[in-house]
């Protein structure tokens, strides 16, 4: 699995009204359970839980951030 497919992944679902993993699956013509694999992978190398407010807060920061790029 590649860096970009993780990132598209967490962003698909941070970018989702209903965090559906099917909806998010179909926008990125994936598996539901690549989705679901991708998040997973993401809480793992973050350590932060897509469970709780401050860390999706803090993880989308963070996409954003690597959206910008450097200045």
């Amino acid at each position: 699995m590649t860096t970009g497919g993780v990132r598209a992944g967490v962003t698909a679902w941070l970018d989702s009204e209903t965090g559906s993993t099917s909806e998010i699956a179909e926008a990125l013509y994936c598996h539901r359970n690549t989705v679901r694999n991708r998040l997973d992978r993401v809480s793992r190398l973050t350590g932060r839980s897509l469970l709780r407010p401050t860390d999706v807060a803090a993880l989308y920061a963070g996409v954003r951030a690597l959206e910008l790029g450097p200045r």
